[in-house]
């Protein structure tokens, strides 16, 4: 009897292992299977970022040549900007010029005219200097073209250097000059920034 039951012992033995063999393959199985769907899910993903990465490149390839004329443009602008800066300056002044003739012409004394108008910079550092010169038959003339200029906003400090009598061929009158500075002429003091000690 004890051999029959050795006999039992090893096929229950056996079948313990079939079973575990089982649980083992199935377990294989299991984790190749799950590989293989792991797999395949990664490769899609790989296939739909490679096709990504090739619409990008057909979209970057067609969006070339406009991101070379942009570049281009901004060099152009770029290269231009310089002279942008002096014709919109010039037309500044031109337009301030204007006024400030308009100004004299709707602002003129009767009995007073003007034989020049000048201007000047002494030096890179000082404002511009403008200066009225004319003749006037009375010095209340040349009174009230100051205070009729220091109304124009485009000329500050307007104020009389001299007058003297002079000769003409209509008789005699007063010749004068009166100086002032050219608004917006004087140069823009460069402000330093204060750094806090910490």
């Amino acid at each position: 009897m004890p051999f029959v039951n050795l006999i039992k012992e090893e096929r229950l033995a056996a079948a313990t292992r079939e079973k575990q063999v089982r649980v083992v393959v199935l377990l294989c199985l299991a984790i190749g299977g799950l590989s293989f769907l792991g797999a395949g899910y990664f490769t899609f993903q790989a296939m739909q970022v490679k096709s990504k990465e090739a619409s990008l490149k057909v979209a970057l390839a067609k969006a070339k040549p406009y991101m070379e004329k942009v570049a281009a443009n901004n060099a152009e602008i770029d290269k231009l900007e310089p002279r942008i800066q002096t014709l919109t300056s010039a037309q500044d002044s031109t337009m301030q010029w204007s006024r400030i003739l308009e100004h004299l012409k709707m602002n003129m004394p009767e009995g007073v005219w003007l034989t020049s108008v000048q201007c000047e910079r002494q030096s890179p550092g000082q404002p511009i200097k403008v200066s009225f010169k004319g003749l006037s038959t009375t010095q209340e003339g040349v009174g009230y073209l100051i205070l009729r200029t220091e109304q124009s906003k485009d000329i500050e400090s307007p104020e009389l250097v001299y007058t003297q009598e002079r000769r003409t061929e209509k008789g005699r009158a007063l010749e004068f000059e009166v100086k002032g500075i050219l608004a917006g002429s004087a140069p823009k003091k460069k402000t330093t920034k204060e750094v806090s000690g910490a």
